[in-house]
Order: structure tokens, then sequence, then C-alpha cells
């Protein structure tokens, strides 16, 4: 059977597939196939999983705005180190405006200057 070469076109991706790839490591347009990729990418992300820790995430719904807090794991409220999202939203439901305000307190989300 000949080698089938991968592209964006593909609706099924065949880990025995073999494709020329001009940046692997190694020489420039190795063969690799790509049960090597999906292998070679898991080593990576288990390698790098380790010190992964899911962050800290607030939520709240002040009237017809929502606000989504994003902070590193284990920040309290009050630290100033929350990206908040703020989205206004009008009486038929629409989005009416979007903002965010960076390296800010939680606990000062009703109060913040939204960009």
């Amino acid at each position: 059977m000949a080698d089938k070469k991968i592209s964006q076109f593909d609706e099924t991706l065949n880990p025995t597939l073999t494709a020329f790839l001009p940046i692997v490591e190694g020489s420039a347009n190795q063969r690799v196939t790509v049960q090597t990729i999906i292998n070679q990418a898991s080593t990576f992300v288990n390698a790098n999983s380790a010190s992964w820790v899911e962050p800290a995430r607030n939520f709240d719904l002040v009237d017809s705005s929502s606000y989504c807090g994003v902070a590193v794991a284990g920040s309290s409220n009050s630290a100033s180190v929350w990206k908040i999202t703020k989205v206004t939203f009008a009486d038929d439901g629409s989005v009416e405006s979007t903002g965010v305000a960076s390296g800010v307190a939680w606990d000062n989300r009703l109060t913040e200057t939204y960009i």
C-alpha cells in the first residue's frame, strides 16, 4: 500500500499514515507517522502538565451585568491579581457592552473600570 500524505482536507486521521514534515526533530523532510507525532505530543504534555494547576475562577451576575474572573490558583478575592471580564446585557438579552479589567481584586469588581 502506498503512503498517503496528510493534508488539511483529510476527513479521517489514520495513525499509520506517513507524512513529510519539514520541521521535525532530526533532518528536514523526515518521514514520520502520525502515531509518532501523537506520541511526541503526549510526552510533551505529560512532562509539562505536572506543574499545571487549575486557576481560581469566580462568576457573578448582578442586575444586567455578568462578571467572570480568573486568577492563579489559591488567590484571595481581595488580592489585585484577577482578570475580570464584564458583559452587560440589554433588556432584550443582547450584549450591550463588554470590557476587561486586569490586575484587580475580585472584591472590587462592581467598581472597577473595564476597557
